[in-house]
């Protein structure tokens, strides 16, 4: 009977060895993703990125492919992996693959000026009583900002000519 019981940890080590990886990789993923997205993340209720937007910058959309590729790298060499574990992995691992299609594939930046205009990004900060209403302003302004500037220079920068030569005609 021991030795039963000693097989049968010995054979569930690496599931629960690959599934604390894979937990601390997914929590990591999460808070790298959240960074790189910071209206989400404020529209989540993660103030830690407040006053911030997404760098639609050639760099910093490949800084985006470059973290999903990794992920994705990762993510194949973590098996075997508990049922929940698995789905979840599953999960994550298409949500990339479609992160990668929208950017490589679809180009959504080059055609949807509605990617420029974070709008919720606005909103998200004031109803909520994350902060005092001092700070949730200064939030709100600074983002405002950004997004004015962000609008300027993106006219010309990442869509396309025909829909710079549409927003710029009024």
């Amino acid at each position: 009977m021991r030795c039963l019981i000693v097989l049968l940890l010995l054979l569930c080590t690496p599931v629960f060895a690959q599934d604390a990886a894979f937990e601390k990789l997914a929590e990591g993923f999460t808070d790298r993703y959240l960074e790189l997205n910071p209206e989400l993340a404020t529209i989540l209720g993660d103030h830690r990125f407040d006053g911030r937007l997404t760098d639609y910058s050639a760099a910093g959309l490949e800084q985006q492919r470059q973290f999903y590729r990794a992920t994705l790298a990762e993510l194949k060499r973590l098996s075997p992996l508990s049922r929940e574990n698995q789905v979840d992995r599953e999960i994550l691992q298409t949500n990339l693959e479609y992160a990668l299609f929208q950017l490589d594939t679809l180009k959504e930046l080059e055609w949807n000026p509605m990617i420029y205009t974070p709008w919720s990004a606005l909103n998200a900060p004031m109803p909520r009583d994350f902060a005092p209403l001092p700070q949730r302003l200064a939030s709100l302004v600074m983002t405002a900002m950004l997004i004015g500037i962000g609008v300027l220079c993106l006219l010309g920068v990442g869509l396309a000519p025909q829909l710079v030569d549409l927003f710029a005609s009024g």
